[in-house]
């Protein structure tokens, strides 16, 4: 990464090429993951994907809830359609996988939760947990929650 990549003074982010991420997965990762840095992915300076903490993705949903109220009552909800899934792959994976997953990002809006560890192979592979480092979402995604925020914060 180079210096004018460093995040404005409130603009609360950094943006990065894909080559850049895809070079430095590990330290973004740690940066993510512990720092609760928010980073951009850029290809050709278009936005393509935002890479956050599991905490912050949380937010997010919260915010999506507050725009779009589920449809259906507490106990109803298992997962619907309209719930955003989470697809865990591992740091390895997901370079062999590096393009094709930024594609499903960007042109699907596919959500990624990197997880740093094959550890969890010894869980029994009927449960559905895993517990990612970074969550990869569309970079449209995050645009909604910044805007929401600022929004709110004027009215503050």
């Amino acid at each position: 990464m180079n210096d004018q990549n460093l995040p404005v003074e409130g603009e609360g982010f950094i943006r990065i090429t894909t080559e850049e991420f895809k070079n430095n997965l590990t330290g973004i990762m740690m940066l993510v993951s512990l720092e609760k840095m928010r980073f951009l992915v850029q290809k050709d300076e278009k936005d393509i994907a935002a890479v956050i903490s599991c905490g912050e993705f949380e937010k997010f949903q919260d915010i999506i809830d507050d725009i779009k109220p589920s449809q259906y009552l507490p106990y109803e909800e298992d997962c619907h359609d309209d719930d955003i899934c989470i697809h865990g792959v591992y740091w390895d994976d997901f370079l062999e996988s590096f393009e094709t997953i930024l594609k499903d990002v960007f042109y699907e809006e596919q959500c990624f939760g990197l997880m740093a560890s094959k550890d969890m192979d010894n869980f029994d592979k009927s449960l559905d947990i895993f517990m990612p480092t970074a969550i990869v979402m569309s970079a449209n995604w995050f645009w909604v929650s910044e805007y929401y925020i600022a929004e709110h914060q004027e009215y503050r």
